[in-house]
């Protein structure tokens, strides 16, 4: 289906911050998805491109009620606090708990340069290989979700994930410096002294080659501890005249060695995934705007609302208005049909078993409209068209086999415009001598226009020779 362009549209959300960028698409998903229209001020001119629309959407958002706002998520300012008193704490905990002795070095490390660096690695992989729709929602989003209004998981899965992880490597990354920064004004009011001990390594010479190895990333910068000073500093046991005794050995210069270990392990890595999952959301974000079809279904509805066809007031002729049932309980293989004799304007029953319905399709239906919808499931809407590629929807037409003479009744609300590409539908289902019948769903909201929708709808219907129903959910 050829749709709007979205380049425009991608301009208008690319000049807020990646994270701001994302909520403002989604209040805007919402704003769609709800059938809302926007109310230009009276006098002024009426916006004549997508992006001036857009425009006049995000200035009724900025000036609308606290309390009435659309989506503006951000990450409490105590969260990130939390994050970076914990590391703080975590360290403090580690000097305090060896205050006037020696601490082994291990200790720091693991906490906060091997976990770390494991824990970024396993992400980071999980991250590469992995995809999107196989991965499944994150413990504790129901939560936020209902304490920051999210949308579903499921439904924006792919640029919710990105988001969620940049924000944890936020985090992690300010526990890592909340822990330097514990340490080093720990280490300003009294001195740290470390050692290293071993089960299975006793030897000076190997324990050196283990600090050079870790010591690879920052060889420009420092160089690893020599022998001498990796000697002094271990703590061993030694058996004198067949007793042991523990000869105690420590160094306040294995700081230095603390602190890069701790930059280059614990800090890089979650910097780095930082930028990584902000680069990911940016073009996951992007790639759902440019193919996005919100756009027209955006323009389409506003246009209708502020606008008149003056080519179809010489139409007049009458649109019948018929009572539909929706029934689940009814089988597949059920002939449904709808009644056209009654000529006042009747409620969309999904309750009700009175009547039977026919094969529903429908045609870019809002949130508000898809109750009934329920894809492959008898009774309810067997597909939602123009929502996704034009390919794939032309493909479920021409390969669906459609109940032989049984009518298709293809919904479509109110407010929409006829296009070009729901004629391309009506031209292939009519090509395969299927008999379609355009049900309209009427918009209690836009009572006063109606007969102009009507009009609209039935020239429509009349260029294309099908038959043409109306009425409304209840």
């Amino acid at each position: 289906m050829k749709g709007i362009s979205n380049t425009e549209a991608f301009k208008f959300f690319d000049k807020y911050s990646v994270s701001h960028r994302l909520f403002i698409w989604l209040s805007f998903c919402r704003f769609v998805e709800r059938s809302d229209a926007l109310t230009p001020k009276s006098g002024a001119p009426l916006p004549q491109s997508l992006f001036q629309w857009l425009n006049l959407w995000g200035k009724e958002q900025d000036q609308g009620q606290e309390g009435q706002r659309e989506l503006t998520v951000k990450i409490p300012w105590w969260i990130y606090s939390v994050c970076f008193l914990v590391g703080g704490l975590t360290m403090l905990g580690v000097l305090m708990a060896h205050t006037g002795t020696a601490i082994n070095i291990w200790a720091p490390l693991f906490l906060f340069a091997f976990l770390p660096f494991i824990l970024s690695l396993f992400t980071g992989c999980f991250a590469i290989f992995s995809t999107a729709e196989g991965r499944q929602k994150p413990p504790g989003y129901d939560f936020l979700a209902q304490r920051f209004d999210l949308p579903s998981f499921d439904k924006h899965r792919l640029v919710l994930q990105p988001w969620l992880s940049w924000q944890i490597q936020r985090g992690a990354a300010l526990a890592v410096l909340g822990g330097l920064l514990s340490f080093f004004v720990f280490a300003t009011f009294q001195e740290v002294q470390f050692y290293w001990s071993s089960t299975f390594i006793s030897d000076s010479a190997t324990m050196v080659k283990v600090f050079h190895w870790i010591a690879l990333p920052w060889q420009v910068l420092a160089e690893a501890p020599g022998f001498d000073l990796v000697q002094a500093s271990q703590n061993r046991i030694s058996e004198i005249g067949g007793h042991g005794s523990i000869v105690s050995g420590q160094s306040s210069s294995l700081w230095q060695f603390v602190v890069l270990s701790v930059l280059f392990y614990g800090l890089l890595p979650r910097l780095v995934l930082t930028q990584f999952f902000r680069w990911q959301l940016a073009q996951r974000l992007k790639q759902t705007i440019e193919v996005s079809s919100l756009f027209e279904q955006f323009l389409n509805r506003q246009q209708q609302t502020v606008s008149i066809d003056p080519l179809l007031d010489d139409v007049t002729e009458p649109v019948s208005e018929s009572p539909v049932s929706l029934d689940p309980s009814l089988s597949s293989d059920q002939t449904r049909s709808f009644n056209p004799d009654l000529s006042d304007e009747s409620a969309l029953d999904k309750s009700a078993a009175s009547e039977n319905i026919g094969y529903l399709i429908g045609w870019r239906l809002s949130d508000s409209e898809r109750e009934i919808k329920g894809e492959g499931k008898s009774g309810f809407l067997k597909k939602n068209l123009g929502v996704g590629s034009w390919q794939s929807e032309e493909d479920w037409l021409q390969g669906t086999d459609f109940p032989s003479g049984e009518t298709v009744y293809l919904l479509v609300e109110e407010w929409q415009t006829p296009t070009g590409e729901l004629a391309d539908v009506l031209d292939i289902l009519k090509e395969r001598d299927i008999t379609v019948s355009l049900f309209i769903l009427t918009d209690k909201k836009m009572s006063d226009r109606s007969d102009v929708m009507s009009k609209t709808w039935l020239f429509f219907a009349k260029q294309h020779q099908v038959e043409l129903q109306r009425g409304r959910l209840s």
